[in-house]
């Protein structure tokens, strides 16, 4: 199909880019490493809230249990084993993005 010049052209994101469901709640680990500052910028420009931002020296277990629907561990690979027994512990789901 042809279309005129000048005509603007439509795209179609594949994905939305704003939320109509509920909004579920991060619980980050790593909150101070580079990526951890990135998924907290990237969850404030879209609207997804923080449950809570955990990092070194915290208590993971006390602050897991605080907030968060989903846990996302960007912290180290030490600290992976850890994160996985409190996600099964809290029945919560978990994304793990730690390498090493």
């Amino acid at each position: 199909r042809r279309r005129a010049q000048g005509a603007r052209v439509r795209t179609r994101r594949a994905f939305p880019l704003t939320f109509d469901t509920m909004a579920i709640s991060i619980a980050l680990v790593g909150a101070r490493g580079r990526m951890g500052k990135a998924i907290t910028e990237a969850a404030q420009a879209s609207g997804v809230p923080m449950g809570v931002a955990l990092d070194v020296g915290d208590d993971l277990a006390a602050g897991l249990a605080r907030g968060g629907d989903v846990i996302i561990d960007f912290s180290s690979h030490q600290a992976t084993a850890a994160v996985v027994r409190e996600a099964v512990r809290l029945r919560k789901p978990l994304v793990i993005g730690t390498t090493g």
